[in-house]
């Protein structure tokens, strides 16, 4: 009996919570500024007698508002980059202490894809098991 009171308590406490009827006043703020933009120079239409004649040919342009172009500035060339040095192409390669048949690869071919190759080339090789200091033929 004393839990199902305790209930009553927590079940009023938890309604009368939940039942704020006066929310929080939210601030009104006023409308930002019109934008009030500079004044700028007045354009002055322009008569031409013969629409046929070019457009500005009578119109005199202050030195101080004439634009003087210049060269652009030269663009900087690209130059690929030299590829790496190949090795001469041997017929044979001595495996060293934690070579793998893809590293092998690289190294004399510039393409790890390439070990299948090698692969070939030296039946009976277990790729998974390379002895250092054990010589390999190279395609």
């Amino acid at each position: 009996m004393k839990y199902v009171w305790a209930l009553g308590i927590l079940a009023t406490a938890a309604a009368s919570v939940g039942c704020n009827t006066n929310p929080p006043q939210v601030a009104q703020v006023p409308p930002p500024p019109a934008i009030v933009s500079a004044p700028t120079d007045i354009i002055v239409p322009v008569q031409v007698e013969d629409p046929s004649a070019a457009a500005n040919t009578g119109l005199q342009v202050p030195a101080s508002q004439q634009v003087q172009f210049t060269e652009p500035a030269p663009q900087p060339t690209y130059t690929a980059p030299e590829p790496a040095p190949t090795r001469s192409r041997a017929s044979s390669y001595i495996i060293k202490d934690g070579d793998n048949l893809w590293q092998i690869a690289i190294r004399v071919y510039g393409d790890g894809q390439k070990w299948t190759d090698i692969k070939a080339a030296n039946p009976g090789l277990n790729e998974n098991r390379l002895i250092p200091g054990k010589k390999i033929n190279l395609p």
